[in-house]
């Protein structure tokens, strides 16, 4: 059941909002940078400075569209490393989407989807 949802490769940018680790949260007076390296209906993987540990939560805002703000909370399920033990990344589950973010999500992914098949027809193109 890890992955339920077809994921898409993004680069999108966000932030981490605030997090909380062992009920004791950290609200972030300037939020911390983060990026988006795949998007599901089900959870993201991001890249950002900010230490975190499995089972952390922390509340992210990303930009999916010109005109929306996704605004979530996701659990870190893990902590994904390079060979040099180096952090790259972390691996986040959606924690109780409302059903227009779960659209807006779908939406973003198909809209993605489309833009790259269109590449691969402009490149297949002999002109």
């Amino acid at each position: 059941e890890r992955r339920r949802y077809f994921k898409i490769k993004v680069e999108e940018r966000g932030r981490v909002l605030f997090m909380v680790r062992d009920d004791e949260t950290t609200r972030f007076e300037e939020p911390i940078p983060m990026e988006i390296r795949d998007i599901n209906i089900g959870g993201v993987f991001m890249v950002t400075s900010l230490p975190l540990q499995q089972d952390d939560i922390v509340c992210i805002d990303i930009d999916l569209f010109i005109d929306y703000r996704l605004n979530a909370v996701a659990k870190i399920l893990r902590v994904q490393k390079n060979v040099d033990g180096s952090v790259k990344g972390y691996g986040c589950e959606f924690q109780s989407l409302t059903a227009s973010q779960e659209d807006y999500i779908g939406k973003f992914i198909y809209k993605v989807q489309s833009a790259q098949r269109q590449k691969e027809i402009d490149k297949e193109r002999p002109f």
